[in-house]
Order: structure tokens, then C-alpha cells, then sequence
């Protein structure tokens, strides 16, 4: 695959820490053993070379370093594979709900599928513009981690594993060093929510028929169109791309989707992989060079009848009325039920009677 590697010169206002055991085991690393595994919950483990790696697509990010116990850091251009790229590759299972991260020297650490499928976080190989150091320290004692070391951009640093020589895909509530010993597992950094910018950048699409539900977008071509057709129920996509090996990435929340949705490409139905989360689908295709135009079709209808956990397939007056007589309810009140918010901003009012009444006569 052709590979991209762009700087970005942005400096983030990201405030990212670090931490490593105090004594480390760690083993050192050589030309021999600079492999990566990737196993656990995949349909396809894999065992790469580190040429193998380093041949695939990259992206750039500049994020703030800064140790969990330190009042500053300093600013580092990571260079690396987009995490989801080689989870795609592995073929993640369906049930999977955490992704760990195992050093040579004992360390780990693990985030949810939802943060490790998120296209600035990334398996880095290089730091400013240079393969990662096995020895020497990017400033005071932190290390750079050589071979790969993850980036994940608003959190704590101990999720930052460098070293790393195995990725393991689980389905349970997996502990890492520093959270088995009462470190927060979220490890988010407070009062930091802004993610760093990467070249090419993702887009962030709002399905404004469905409030605060974002659609993530990621190509390693040229992004010309990204729409939710509202009236269709498609997303819908104009990608550009010279790569004979290209690739279009979204991040579509479920509640959005069908769960057989269908991805056609010139209107002609075509092969996607996707990986699933509690809140989340991760749909990954192929594209060839050119100009193509893609679709998602399977958006979901404002469907509200039938139990509290499975609806009932159709919106019909049943599903009218079932809105209608908790109009103006809110959270606080007696009739509210949230499956009748389907703007989800706490209040049914005449946006949601209008999307419910759109959606009239679809079924699935």
C-alpha cells in the first residue's frame, strides 16, 4: 500500500501524561525482535515485521507529553498507524470490548474499542520526525519506547504503553498495571477534550435528524462530500483517492443504523468490514483511484412501539400517537419515556412529532 505521511505543525493545547514503573524489567530491544502480535478476540492474529508496519498508512499529530506527576511537558509530532487500520487488518470480533497493550517489560495498559477505534489515536513509530529511541529519553526520564508506542490523545499517560510487543483484543474488564492499582481505567485528563488535528484530517458529520449523534469520517484520499441524507436515510460520500489501495473509515453510532446495513459504491453493492461497539460501528471499505461515490444505506426510523429493548419494525400511527401523548413531557415528568426524544435534547416537543411524522410508513 502506497503510504502517506503528512506533518501537521499544529501545536495542540493537549495536556497528556506519562507513567512507567519505577524499576523496569524492560528487555532490550534488537533488530530481532521488533516484531508486533496482534491477537486475542481477532479472526486474522497477526505477526508483523516491523518493515511491515512501517509500510502501512501513517498520519501525524502533534499532542502535549506530559508525566501524570509533572506540572508541564513539551510538545512531540507523533508519527504512526491509526490503531483502527491494523485492528481492521486482524478482523475484530464481535463481543470484543477492550484492546490491551503489553510491553517487553511487563507493563500494560488497555482502552475501550470505542477510544482505540478512533482515528487520532495511533500506534507511533516515529517522534519528531525519528524512529522512536529504545534508550534515550524524550525529555527528563520519560522514554520514547522503541519500537511502537500507543498515542491516545486526553488521556493519562499510563495508557501512552511504550515498548509495546503484543496488542490483545478481550471481552473482559481487563486491568493494566497502573489501574489494578486504583488508577482510574477511564484515565481521561481533566478539562482536556479537544482532539488533536491529523493530515488528512477526519470530519465530524451531525445527523441533525438525531441531535448530539456524530458521524466520524476518515480517507487516505481526498474527502469532497459527506452528507446524512435525512429523507433517504443514507450517508452518503464523494471520495477522491490516487492509492490503488485506498480506504474510507467511519465511526457511525447504532442508533442510526440498521443492524444489516448495506454499503454501495457507484450504486452497486460492495464489501465493508465492520467492528462493533455497545454505542458503535466501525465501517471500514476499499476504494481504487478515482473519484467514487459511496453510500450507507440502513438508517434506522423513528420507530418507538413494541418493548423497552426491541421495537416492533415499522412506524405506524401507533408510533404517532405514542409520541403525541407525551408531547411536552420531559425527563422529570410521568409520561416521559426517552425513546419518544428523537432529538435528544431532554424535551418532546414539535421537532420530534416532525421526525416521527416523516418517518411514517418505513419499516425494516
Amino acid at each position: 500500500m502506497k503510504r502517506f505521511v503528512r506533518l501537521v505543525m499544529l501545536l495542540s493545547t493537549l495536556s497528556i501524561g506519562i507513567v512507567f514503573p519505577v524499576v523496569s524489567l524492560r528487555v532490550l530491544a534488537d533488530a530481532s525482535s521488533d516484531n508486533l502480535v496482534i491477537d486475542g478476540l481477532v479472526s486474522n492474529p497477526l505477526n508483523l515485521t516491523y518493515a511491515e508496519v512501517e509500510g502501512f498508512p501513517q498520519v501525524s499529530e502533534i499532542a502535549l507529553l506530559q508525566c501524570v506527576y509533572a506540572p508541564q511537558g513539551a510538545p512531540f509530532n507523533w508519527t504512526g498507524v491509526p490503531l483502527f487500520y491494523l485492528l481492521n487488518l486482524a478482523n475484530m470480533q464481535f463481543g470484543a470490548t477492550k484492546v490491551v497493550f503489553r510491553a517487553t517489560d511487563g507493563f500494560s495498559s488497555s482502552l475501550t474499542i470505542d477510544k482505540a477505534m478512533h482515528p487520532t489515536t495511533l500506534l507511533a513509530l516515529k517522534v519528531n520526525g525519528t524512529t522512536l529511541s529504545d534508550t534515550q529519553p524524550l525529555v527528563g526520564d520519560l522514554p520514547a519506547g522503541y519500537p511502537y508506542k500507543v498515542v491516545a490523545p486526553c488521556k493519562h499517560g499510563y495508557k501512552w504503553v511504550g515498548w509495546i510487543r503484543e496488542i490483545e483484543v478481550v471481552n473482559y474488564d481487563y486491568k493494566g498495571t497502573y489501574e489494578s492499582q486504583g488508577f482510574s481505567d477511564d484515565a481521561s485528563m481533566p478539562n482536556w477534550f479537544e482532539l488533536p488535528e491529523i493530515e488528512p484530517p477526519y470530519t465530524t458529520l451531525n445527523a441533525t435528524s438525531q441531535a448530539n449523534l456524530n458521524i466520524t469520517i476518515f480517507s487516505d484520499g481526498i474527502l469532497n462530500k459527506a452528507d446524512f441524507n435525512q429523507t433517504k436515510g443514507h450517508i452518503e460520500l464523494s471520495v477522491t483517492t490516487e492509492d490503488q489501495n485506498g480506504f474510507a473509515y467511519l465511526i457511525v453510532p447504532k442508533k442510526l443504523l440498521f443492524p444489516a446495513f448495506l454499503v454501495f459504491s457507484e450504486g452497486t453493492q460492495t464489501q465493508c468490514n465492520t467492528i462493533q461497539s455497545q454505542t458503535n460501528s466501525f465501517i471500514y471499505f476499499a476504494i481504487g483511484p478515482g473519484t467514487h461515490q459511496e453510500e450507507i444505506r440502513g438508517a434506522l426510523p423513528a420507530d418507538v412501539t413494541g418493548s423497552k429493548t426491541v421495537s416492533d419494525g415499522k412506524v405506524d400511527l401507533r408510533d404517532i400517537s405514542y409520541v403525541a401523548r407525551r408531547f411536552m413531557s420531559t425527563p422529570m415528568g410521568l409520561l416521559w419515556d426517552p425513546r419518544v426524544d428523537l432529538n435528544f435534547d431532554n424535551k418532546v416537543d414539535m421537532q420530534d412529532i416532525a421526525i416521527i411524522a416523516g418517518d411514517f410508513g418505513l419499516e425494516y
